[in-house]
């Protein structure tokens, strides 16, 4: 190792170090937002043959809806960590941070490989280590596939460029086209985005090996024409053809879906937009409506950059071809979210990876002005020294937020008032800190905006039924439902409505609403404990058991499940398991503060001689 790599591999550890320190205080902030239905309550997850749902396709990506994306690396480091260390925050947002110092380092690397230059690649993995707008996707766990994908494609394209760089000087190339075959195909399999890898690597061949003669025939081409084989297989056996056809064929669905993705496109300008400033950084970033004059500027700004870079790319000159592959990188990275437009235009943790290119990007520009002596030494080290202060302090604000979930959506509806679903949000995050009435204002202004958005109806719902108005909770859940029929929370509490009620058939009704539910998602915790102890009721034990069992299995801690499991196997002359069952959910309510259950759990102990 020569002197240069020896610095740039200190200048690295250095980074890693400031960028850890800066995230560590907030490594155990609770679960946010997707992450409640996307692990938390996707009990799928939690089961020993979760690694085989994950590669067959049948994993569901959440809790509460049916639905699914294949993404089996993603979903197999969840169940890694589910399997490892519970469902604890901390140890996701950890493999988070290690994810993110992992992409930090194949950036520069990257960068050193292209730009010839360490300073540079330093210079640009310093900006993207510790450019805030990347803070959440380091701080919000259900970012964890824009992570791993972005890990697996940094490192698939230092493959590529070493490959591409060894094949023109007539050296050995296999390992290396091996090793970004697999990369390529492992972030493919962690996020679909990653469609998008071919087309930096056609970009890439520009700027790798400028001093040796580019192949060609199948030896440049061949490469590429087996990754976008791979992509179009991947895409047919997925059925993109299948809901995109039928996507399309629906009254006036080409002239809409135009609509929507020209607006889609100020997304790309709004990533840009957080780089250069990024005040204020919020979860629910307001896009303006097309074609107001604020979405006319973004797209202009889009189509501008697209052909400067463009043009740079063609140029002669080295360092104006690294510009403009580095400029393309950032609308290629976003091609995916804006031809298949997302229900959120535009969220940080998506715009990591493009972020990755505007940081070597800016490394360029100002190498180029320091080389040159446009700007003093001096005043490069105080300029950078207060760029790290501020990008220090803005992601120490960001954790801060990141840390309470009522901060984080007060802030996001402070920052887009007419977002409904930013208002939604905050509505649920006051109700779970018990904020009931105002909640119940949050999610009424979420409604006034959007009345037909499942979630703030069943959140509305929610706080009624709080209140004891079971009518007005009716309504809502059942809106939800109408809008929204695989609702699990919607018909979940519908189930609890009728399952409190003392109407004749409330019973059978209950039993429909949770089997509706439990059809969309089986492992439920909720459903099951309820229509176990509705089934009890009925005296169908056996019945009853099977559903206790089954969410036993999901929530083996849980004190109400413990202490049903308990009443079933008593009732089926299983007095050891219940004594045991009995026990368990005495010492979990007691630990949890559940003094009722405990008592109730303790009483049902002394009823029972131990086996």
């Amino acid at each position: 190792m020569d002197r240069s790599d020896r610095l740039g591999t200190l200048a690295l550890i250095g980074l890693c170090l400031v960028t850890s320190l800066l995230y560590l205080p907030f490594i155990d902030h609770p679960f946010q937002y997707d992450d409640e239905h996307a692990i938390v309550a996707n009990a799928a997850l939690w089961q020993p043959g979760a690694w085989q749902a994950a590669l067959t396709g049948t994993m569901p990506s959440s809790g509460e809806v049916l639905s699914g994306h294949y993404r089996p690396l993603t979903y197999l480091t969840y169940w890694a960590t589910l399997r490892s260390a519970g469902p604890s925050p901390s140890a996701f947002h950890a493999v988070n941070l290690i994810l993110h110092l992992s992409a930090v380092g194949l950036l520069l690397i990257l960068v050193r490989n292209l730009a010839l230059d360490r300073k540079v690649a330093v210079l640009t993995a310093a900006l993207f280590a510790l450019h805030p707008a990347v803070s959440e996707a380091v701080l919000y766990a259900s970012a964890r596939a824009t992570l791993l994908s972005s890990v697996f494609m940094l490192a698939a394209l230092v493959c590529y460029a070493q490959a591409r760089s060894r094949q023109t000087a007539g050296h050995s190339s296999a390992g290396w086209w091996a090793g970004w075959a697999v990369l390529g195909l492992a972030a493919l399999l962690s996020k679909e985005t990653s469609v998008v890898l071919p087309l930096l690597c056609v970009a890439m061949d520009a700027i790798v090996s400028e001093h040796n003669e580019r192949p060609s025939g199948w030896r440049r081409w061949g490469p590429h024409a087996a990754a976008f084989g791979v992509i179009l297989g991947f895409a047919a056996w997925f059925g993109v053809w299948r809901a995109a056809t039928s996507a399309l064929t629906t009254t006036d669905a080409v002239s809409r879906y135009i609509a929507v993705v020209v607006g889609q496109i100020s997304a790309m300008a709004m990533a840009i937009r957080v780089f250069v400033f990024p005040w204020p950084l919020t979860v629910d970033h307001p896009l303006p409506a097309w074609p107001e004059p604020g979405a006319w500027l973004l797209v202009s700004l889009v189509g501008a950059w697209g052909v400067a870079g463009l043009v740079a790319l063609s140029s002669t000159p080295p360092a104006w071809r690294r510009a403009g592959f580095f400029a393309l990188w950032v609308i290629i990275i976003a091609l995916p979210t804006t031809l298949w437009p997302l229900n959120v235009p535009f969220q940080e943790h998506r715009a990591y990876l493009q972020h990755a290119g505007l940081a070597a990007l800016t490394a360029l520009g100002v190498a180029r002005l320091l080389d040159a002596r446009r700007v003093g030494r001096t005043v490069g080290v105080l300029v950078g020294g207060t760029a790290l202060i501020a990008s220090s302090w803005l992601i120490i604000d960001q954790g801060r937020r990141w840390s309470d979930p009522v901060r984080l959506w007060d802030h996001a509806r402070l920052t887009a008032p007419a977002s409904f679903r930013a208002q939604t949000n905050a509505g649920l995050a006051l109700a779970a800190a018990g904020r009931w009435d105002e909640a119940e204002a949050a999610l009424t202004t979420a409604l006034a905006l959007n009345p037909d958005y499942p979630p703030a109806l069943a959140g509305r719902g929610v706080t009624a039924h709080r209140r004891g108005d079971r009518a007005a909770a009716r309504v809502d859940y059942e809106h939800s439902v109408r809008l929204k029929p695989d609702y699990v929370p919607a018909l979940y509490n519908l189930g609890l409505l009728a399952q409190e009620s003392p109407e004749p058939g409330a019973a059978v009704a209950a039993e429909e609403w949770y089997r509706r539910a439990l059809a969309i998602n089986p492992r439920h915790r909720d459903s099951l404990l309820n229509l176990g102890v509705l089934l009890l009721g009925q005296q169908r034990t056996e019945e009853a058991a099977a559903a206790l069992t089954a969410a036993h299995s999901v929530s083996p801690d849980a004190p109400e499940v413990l202490y049903y499991s308990g009443v079933a196997a008593e009732r089926q002359g299983r007095f050891g398991d219940a004594y045991a069952y009995y026990r368990r959910a005495w010492e979990t309510a007691r630990a949890s503060g559940r003094t009722a259950l405990a008592r109730d759990a303790r009483t049902r102990l002394t009823a029972l001689d131990p086996p």
